[in-house]
């Protein structure tokens, strides 16, 4: 007879794969709406979740809560799930989370003075480039500019600042 063996360190990494996707599916709920792409509390959440995990663990969480939406469960922004979510305005936007986690991961440890408030801006920043071109091929260059990055730039610094405050707390209650 074969034993399934499950030892804590995994449960561990799937308990924090699937509690990393639910603050994304919570922070899509705390939203503006905001035309073509709403504004939501999901940077500063990715963010976090970038600062907070290896490189490999925030891409497999980001994963995880895309497939979450694309399945149609309801965890993107106004309760809404789909997979038509993944071919319309925000499409860049979702598929850019994954580039946001990968940069935030990344950079967050290299020596450079305040590296993950860094971090945090260049992926929130890979994040609004790669929504800003998918949303352009939909609504052309000048409106993709005006409703879908100047928006998401003027709130960039904010949501650095909110994932790197919440890192720092983290990381002192954890010691």
């Amino acid at each position: 007879m074969n034993h399934i063996s499950i030892n804590n360190s995994t449960v561990q990494v799937h308990a924090t794969i699937l509690l990393s996707s639910a603050l994304l599916a919570v922070s899509a709920q705390a939203c503006i709406p905001f035309a073509p792409v709403p504004l939501t509390a999901q940077p500063a959440a990715l963010c976090l979740i970038g600062l907070m995990h290896n490189t490999r663990l925030a891409i497999l969480s980001v994963f995880t809560y895309l497939c979450a939406g694309a399945i149609g469960l309801p965890v993107l922004a106004h309760g809404s799930g789909g997979f038509h979510h993944f071919m319309g305005p925000t499409a860049g936007y979702l598929f850019g989370f994954i580039l946001c986690v990968y940069v935030v991961s990344r950079v967050k440890n290299l020596s450079l003075p305040h590296a993950p408030l860094i971090a945090c801006v260049l992926g929130s920043l890979a994040t609004i480039a790669c929504g800003t071109l998918f949303l352009s091929t939909i609504i052309g260059w000048n409106k993709a500019f005006f409703f879908g990055c100047a928006p998401f730039i003027a709130k960039a610094p904010l949501n650095a600042l909110l994932a790197t405050s919440g890192y720092y707390f983290l990381n002192k209650t954890r010691n």
